[in-house]
């Protein structure tokens, strides 16, 4: 029932029906309340191009980006 789920999200570029039909299989109650918001965000971004709050996601890069960055002079 998860593996259903996860492939489900595994492509963020889903439109209003995979989104609903996502939220119906019966893996999606194993998922957290924070994951269920980010699947949720990521659909609407898509859909409307309304960005995830900085609350699902950071807008800082990860650790391994910003030394790439600084290695090229990137500020």
């Amino acid at each position: 029932a998860m593996r259903a789920v996860l492939v489900a999200i595994a492509d963020w570029k889903m439109d209003k029906k995979q989104f609903a039909k996502t939220t119906e299989l019966p893996g999606w109650g194993g998922l957290s309340e924070e994951s269920k918001e980010l699947v949720r965000a990521s659909y609407l971004y898509y859909e409307e191009g309304e960005f995830p709050s900085e609350e699902l996601v950071t807008l800082t890069p990860p650790p391994l980006l910003q030394d790439t960055q600084q290695s090229r002079g990137v500020k």
